[in-house]
């Protein structure tokens, strides 16, 4: 949620991209899980 208010990602569905979000909380755990 925070990565994606942040970057300010505005989909094709009415702001609501849900493969940017799946994905940025992918990476993001990733990252966090690798720190």
């Amino acid at each position: 949620y925070f990565i994606g208010e942040v970057l300010d990602i505005t989909g094709m569905l009415g702001g609501y991209n849900l493969h940017f979000a799946f994905v940025s909380a992918l990476k993001v755990a990733s990252a966090l899980k690798n720190s």
